[in-house]
């Protein structure tokens, strides 16, 4: 069964406060259209980790506000848990659960709701801290429900952090990552190449579907010829949107960008989950444990 991931999210200045009378939190939530995870998602949900109005935070233990609920933070991996259990195992969409924390919490406590995931299998964590408070333990997180069918391949998903003004702690369990090909490919106006072997777009759709269900068999490196257009563009980001996409110099991203750029509004919010979150650099993980 597929695990619960928890997912760092970039903290935008779009600032929201709980809309539950039991709690008074100021919490960073992102735009739905901004959330940095490779994953198609049918829906996000809210929940808050925090202390109730007028309790004691010095002697009292935080809890859980999540589907109108106030639960404990076993009871909240417990529910998940569940959750999780009753997905069809080849859905292809996921429920993200973003989960915002009380700038009160201290890193203890965020320990105690982490382990009680741990316990549940739920042991891939990604911590990232908002760089606008002091307290290290405060920012959004993602819970990701399901996980589509291979977990090896999106454990590489490339983490950046952009924030140039305050260290970001950062913290990841069981990291793996194992690759068996390796597919360069290049789009061209009339042909596509993979691997410099020129192949026809029903050959290349074929070896995309049949690794599908073992999506860690498989990374592309994109290249698109400049000349490509817009319509066989499209063609393309149909066929690769459940693989994950290198574009590892300058060049190929910013021609992929341009692309990106013609396409009408309608267009770009079908594909924005492609541009935004299955789009990674190199990094010297990548070359040394994939390329090597």
């Amino acid at each position: 069964m597929s695990k619960i991931k928890i997912i760092d999210y970039h903290a935008y200045n779009e600032t929201v406060y709980s809309n539950t009378a039991e709690y008074n939190l100021k919490i960073d939530l992102p735009s739905a259209r901004h959330y940095h995870s490779p994953y198609l998602m049918s829906s996000t949900e809210i929940a808050y980790f925090g202390y109730p109005k007028g309790s004691d935070n010095q002697h009292s233990e935080p809890l859980v506000f999540y589907e109108n609920q106030k639960m404990t933070c076993k009871e909240f991996s417990d529910k998940l848990k569940y959750r999780r259990n009753t997905y069809d195992e080849l859905d292809k969409y996921r429920i993200l659960v973003c989960l915002n924390m009380d700038k009160s919490i201290m890193m203890r406590q965020f320990d105690s709701l982490k382990n009680e995931l741990i316990e549940n299998n739920f042991n891939k964590i990604m911590i990232g801290v908002n760089p606008n408070q002091d307290n290290p333990c405060y920012g959004t997180y993602g819970i990701l429900v399901r996980l589509p069918f291979s977990q090896k391949l999106y454990d590489y998903y490339e983490y950046e952090f952009e924030y140039k003004k305050n260290k970001i702690i950062k913290e990841l369990l069981d990291y793996t990552c194992t690759y068996d090909n390796l597919l360069i490919l290049e789009i061209n106006p009339a042909e596509i190449t993979m691997n410099q072997n020129l192949i026809n777009e029903n050959s290349f759709r074929k070896v995309l579907y049949n690794n599908l269900k073992n999506l860690d068999k498989i990374l592309i490196e994109l290249k698109i010829d400049g000349n490509v257009t817009i319509e066989r563009f499209i063609t393309i980001l149909d066929d690769i949107k459940d693989v994950l996409i290198v574009l590892r110099n300058q060049e190929s991203k910013k021609m992929f960008q341009k692309k990106y750029s013609e396409l009408n509004e309608e267009e770009k919010d079908r594909y924005f989950e492609i541009y935004r979150m299955r789009i990674i650099k190199h990094s010297d993980y990548y070359k040394e444990k994939v390329l090597n």
